[in-house]
């Protein structure tokens, strides 16, 4: 086999070879400075219970711990000093207790405004036998009133 002479040299390409390298690499080449991954730095998505200011999420995470234990126990302290006025006007520790609770339960539940109080009517039909009879007078020539029976009285149903 003879071995031929090649008449034009090839040269070599940067950009061919950039081209082949990440082909094989794949994706995972690593970030440019220009695109990094992930959260900027020194950007805080979390803000403090406290004060408001911005805080790392590890400090966060204490702080709302922390927040949540002294709720509970103002909370706490609320409420046996609302029972103890409560047992001052001699009212049961477990009573007091209650009334305690049902104040809160109603100062978080939004209140409906106030209406006349009105018996819900039903749009049931009441069985015969049972409806309140209407009862017309007939008034005669000499001034005589006379009941009328009408249509929801039980004894006029079958007639």
């Amino acid at each position: 086999m003879a071995k031929k002479k090649i008449k034009i040299p090839l040269s070599y390409r940067q950009n061919l070879s950039t081209n082949l390298a990440k082909a094989f690499t794949g994706s995972q080449s690593k970030p440019q400075g220009n695109n990094p991954v992930g959260r900027p730095r020194g950007n805080f998505k979390h803000r403090s219970p406290f004060n408001g200011q911005p805080i790392p999420a590890v400090v966060y995470y204490k702080q709302i711990r922390e927040f949540r234990r002294l709720q509970q126990q103002r909370a706490n302290q609320v409420d046996r000093q609302q029972i103890q006025q409560l047992a001052k006007r001699g009212i049961p520790p477990e009573q007091a207790k209650q009334i305690v609770d049902v104040r809160q339960i109603r100062s978080v539940v939004p209140q409906q405004p106030q209406q006349i109080q009105n018996p819900p009517q039903s749009s049931a039909v009441r069985p015969i036998w049972r409806r309140k009879s209407v009862v017309n007078y007939e008034v005669d020539s000499m001034g005589n009133r006379r009941p009328i029976l009408q249509g929801n009285d039980p004894r006029s149903f079958w007639n």
